[in-house]
């Protein structure tokens, strides 16, 4: 696909920008590993809530639940959710277009927001 610039404003393209099957291909690929970590999410909280309230917890789960509480298993998906939630429930619009000079937090809740579709 050719791109004509009739206002002449731009330097003429070495070659042509396209546009289609690379896009959806990309577009696929993410969707596809998105939904695999969907997945792999949905599992893992499964595994989480069973454990919880196993019987056996005295033999042994204990050292399992506070292992992945010190390796931290879960934060970036904690605070993902925390973050579309206070997104969805305050309507905000995004802290700032892009969180440049702002704090951890605020780059954090950009990047954990932005392109989110409500």
């Amino acid at each position: 696909m050719n791109i004509i610039d009739l206002t002449m404003s731009s330097p003429p393209c070495s070659s042509p920008i396209s546009y289609g099957s690379e896009d959806e291909d990309e577009l696929d690929k993410l969707r596809q590993t998105i939904r695999k970590q969907g997945e792999a999410f949905r599992r893992t909280s499964e595994i989480y809530l069973m454990q919880v309230d196993h019987p056996n917890l005295k033999d042994g789960g204990q050292i399992w639940m506070k292992s992945q509480v010190d390796r931290g298993i879960g934060k970036d998906v904690k605070l993902m959710v925390e973050d579309v939630r206070r997104f969805e429930e305050t309507a905000r619009k995004k802290d700032s277009t892009w969180a440049m000079g702002k704090g951890e937090e605020e780059r954090r809740r950009m990047k954990n927001t932005m392109g989110y579709q409500i």
